[in-house]
């Protein structure tokens, strides 16, 4: 890769606060780095967290959008703009917008300079707003006129010359604000600025219209990214009209609401030419974007169709942009090879699920469908699909997005095209990303997706790969021993209780244990148990006790139950219970605890003999009542 002197290898943040529509969150870039910024955050001039105080006129919470029946011009702009120790001034490309008595201006954001102030002519007078120009990850931003302390926020208010169409600064500073809901900062600040208007009026730049008809192709842009070296690639689609060429795609590498912008090139034998600055068109009516080339300087890009023409590729590096010729880009493209996808049957790379998190609009899915088949095909987006799963307690279902409930959708969909976007809830890309909106949304267990490929005249596909939300219900468990194992305890003695299983695998819940009587056996949150000191005699009452030897102490039977707690208030807790001995601590005689109507009590040892009184070892304790029924009780010595 060359080294780059003079560009600015950056990739510039824009996010979205108080757009007209939901921004896609997972679509917009996640670091916001620029030369000036380098090495720290931003040089800030003052930390204004303590020393702003409440603005006496509210801050618009909006971005200005000019009227399309409003004038444009191009502006010069002299003063001073920027931090304590660099001037910014030459990099402001400030543009002026006319509607009657309203102008607004663009530019003076440094950081969003797409981004346009309102304000009214009033005579000589002119008022702009202190208002909201975009967001990012260091927070909101906005352009406000500061008192001479720089410890207010004022309105922004220049003089106006209608004659030498100029704009004076009277406010004291003008601040490039931002804050991070805690701390607020201040990037630049702007003095003694006086805005030139030309005289012309300026066009508006005009997207690339490409003719009616045009056939296209699909091709795969292959690219390293400047900012951080990884290798990536996205689909784009290309049309040939004689020598012209069209490729549309490429502003979906930054947002997928700029797939559609095309951009054109003129073919000469096996050479492209791409011109640059070409206007892609504006984002949320406030972000601009122009494709611009660079080789050592700003210049039109050229590409080399290989014979076989599948492949172009190209030495330069290509920027998208927030202005023409800038050298500051939403996103740098170098090493780019641009391949024809040939149609082919494949089976579809499983995807890769991503997260499952709420905001102040609901719940949305993020996952990644990967554009190559198990064996390194590249698949034509065109023909790939996904498809959402619900999984309820282990119920697999596909999910269906409603038109009730999805208020952009004419018709219920459950299998998506790759590239479909109704851009409120559903946005494709690199990451694609869905809000879910169910009537049983708090069921959900897992939420899982799948690719499908109809290339070649067959359909495939994927596994479904899941991504869990909450633990399934459990509905059985089991512990370490159970009623038919003989588990005995001296006073003060323990028992170490565990669960083995809990059914369905992933099931989860808080391990609750109980006893039985608390008198003859506790039981501690994981499951330990003692044997208690008790006195027989006040607790027996003649079922289930087992004379445990010779001198006639008796073993009392208690039960220790595990149950495990789910929030699913639909199904029961499931637990598991085991019934444990414990030896009375004072001695009681069998027979003191003989009931009434009793007729006779016999012992049976391992070898099946029968006697009166117990065998040493264990016995089969048989007690026949008087009405015929007998009681077997298990016997431990």
């Amino acid at each position: 890769m060359r080294k780059i002197t003079s560009l600015l290898a950056v990739v510039m943040l824009f996010a979205v606060a108080a757009f007209a529509q939901k921004a896609p969150v997972s679509q917009l870039p996640t670091s916001k780095v620029a030369l000036a910024k380098q090495g720290t955050k931003i040089e800030r001039i003052t930390n204004m967290s303590k020393a702003f105080k409440a603005p006496a006129k509210a801050i618009v919470n909006s971005v200005a959008t000019p009227p399309s029946s409003a004038k444009l011009y191009d502006c010069t702009i002299t003063g001073t703009y920027g931090s304590s120790s660099t001037s910014n001034i030459s990099k402001l490309k400030i543009k002026a917008a006319i509607d009657g008595n309203d102008i607004y201006l663009q530019g003076l954001a440094y950081y969003f300079s797409s981004a346009w102030i309102k304000g009214t002519i009033n005579g000589t007078q002119v008022i702009f707003d202190s208002r909201f120009v975009g967001s990012d990850d260091y927070g909101d931003e906005y352009i406000v006129g500061l008192d001479e302390n720089q410890s207010n926020i004022i309105d922004i208010e220049f003089t106006y010359d209608a004659s030498a169409r100029t704009l004076t600064q009277v406010t004291p500073y003008i601040g490039e604000y931002q804050t991070d809901g805690e701390n607020a900062y201040m990037w630049n600040t702007g003095s003694n600025l006086v805005i030139t208007i030309s005289e012309e009026e300026s066009e508006a730049p005009q997207v690339v219209t490409p003719p009616a008809g045009l056939v296209t192709e699909e091709w795969t842009f292959n690219y390293n990214d400047y900012s951080s070296g990884e290798a990536k690639s996205f689909p784009v689609n290309i049309g040939f009209d004689g020598n012209d060429v069209y490729i549309q795609g490429l502003g979906s590498a930054v947002v997928s609401g700029m797939a559609s912008a095309w951009v054109k090139g003129t073919r000469s034998g096996n050479t492209i030419t791409v011109a640059t600055d070409q206007f892609m068109g504006t984002y949320a009516n406030q972000y601009d974007f122009y494709f611009v080339g660079y080789d050592g300087s700003v210049s039109d890009v050229t590409f080399t169709m290989n014979a076989d023409e599948n492949e172009m590729t190209t030495s330069h590096y290509i920027l998208l942009t927030s202005a023409a010729s800038s050298l500051s880009g939403y996103v740098i493209f170098t090493d780019v090879v641009i391949t024809k996808v040939l149609e082919t049957p494949a089976t579809p790379a499983d995807p890769e699920t991503e997260d499952f998190v709420e905001n102040q609009y609901g719940h949305y899915f993020t996952f990644s469908i990967p554009t190559v088949g198990t064996e390194g095909e590249t698949l034509l987006t065109s023909k790939l699909y996904y498809q959402i799963y619900k999984d309820i307690e282990g119920e697999v279902s596909p999910f269906t997005l409603s038109a009730d409930l999805y208020e952009k959708l004419d018709e219920d969909m459950s299998i998506i095209p790759y590239s479909f976007t109704d851009e409120w809830d559903i946005f494709p890309g690199a990451t694609t990303q869905v809000y879910i909106y169910s009537d049983d949304l708090d069921s959900w267990n897992k939420i899982g997706v799948k690719a499908i490929y109809e290339g070649g005249g067959e359909s495939h596909e994927s596994e479904i790969v899941w991504l869990d939300i909450k633990p399934y219900t459990p509905t059985a468990i089991t512990l370490n021993v159970t009623d038919e194992d003989e588990v005995a305890l001296l006073p003060g003695a323990t028992f170490q209780l565990e669960i083995v299983t809990i059914e369905p695998e992933g099931a989860e819940g808080e391990i609750i244990w109980t006893s039985s009587d608390e008198h003859i056996a506790t039981v501690d949150e994981s499951g330990l148990v003692t044997g208690m000191e008790f006195d027989g005699y006040a607790i027996r009452n003649g079922i289930n006790q087992a004379p445990s030897d010779n001198d006639h102490f008796d073993y009392f039977p208690v039960t220790i139950t595990a149950t495990v707690a789910s929030d699913n208030a639909a199904t029961a807790p499931v637990s598991a219970s085991v019934q444990m001995w414990v030896k009375s601590s004072t001695r009681t005689a069998i027979t003191d605890v003989k009931a009434g109507g009793v007729e006779s009590v016999k012992y049976v040892n391992a070898q099946g003999v029968v006697s009166s009184t117990p065998f040493d070892g264990v016995n089969i304790k048989v007690t026949r009542m008087s009405d015929g029924t007998t009681n077997t009780v298990k016997v431990i010595k």
